[in-house]
Formats: structure tokens, C-alpha cells, sequence
């Protein structure tokens, strides 16, 4: 009885987790989503239209930098996947390289 248990337990673990993860990733959309959306109408509907060379300087020069500095700074990096880095590199590389191979064709 006890061995015919575990695979089910090992298989609820994991349908769990996968469950967690899920909903971590849909909370993270629905936050991705309601900030572009609160931008969109801010851009359009909200601010004057000087206003967005002002933010723009500001989140560029300013929020950003910030923003990437902290979230550096508490990295756990050895959870960081650095095969998935490295091919996100690739492909930046890779992109880059095309489009300065499309330039000079042009």
C-alpha cells in the first residue's frame, strides 16, 4: 500500500507545483499588462502632451538605472540559469549581427 502511494504523492507534488508556477506566471502577466495598459491611458487621456519627454528623461536617466541597480543587487545568482542567458546572448548577438549585415546591404 505504502509503495503504490508514493508515485501518486510524487505526481501530486508535482501537478502542485506546476500549479504554483502557473499562477505565479499569470500573476506576473496580469501585472505586466495592467502597467502597460495604466501607461497607455495615462499617455493618451491623463498628461499633458509635454509631459512625456519629461518622464522619458526621467525613467531613462533615473528609474531605470535604479531599478536594474537593485534588482542586481539582491540576485541570487546561483539560482540564475546560465544556459538561458547565454542564448539569450546569442540571439542578441545574432540579431545584432543581421540587422548591421542588412545595414551595410543597404
Amino acid at each position: 500500500l505504502g509503495a503504490a502511494s508514493r508515485p501518486q504523492q510524487m505526481a501530486s507534488a508535482a501537478a502542485a507545483e506546476e500549479e504554483a508556477t502557473l499562477e505565479a506566471l499569470a500573476y506576473t502577466l496580469i501585472r505586466i499588462t495592467s502597467l502597460l495598459l495604466l501607461g497607455y491611458v495615462s499617455a493618451r487621456h491623463l498628461l499633458p502632451p509635454g509631459a512625456q519627454s519629461g518622464i522619458s528623461a526621467f525613467v531613462g536617466t533615473l528609474a531605470l538605472p535604479a531599478l536594474l541597480f537593485s534588482s542586481i543587487a539582491i540576485l541570487q545568482w546561483d539560482a540564475v540559469d546560465w544556459t538561458i542567458v547565454a542564448a539569450v546572448m546569442l540571439a542578441k548577438a545574432l540579431t545584432l549581427a543581421c540587422c548591421v549585415g542588412v545595414g551595410v546591404l543597404i
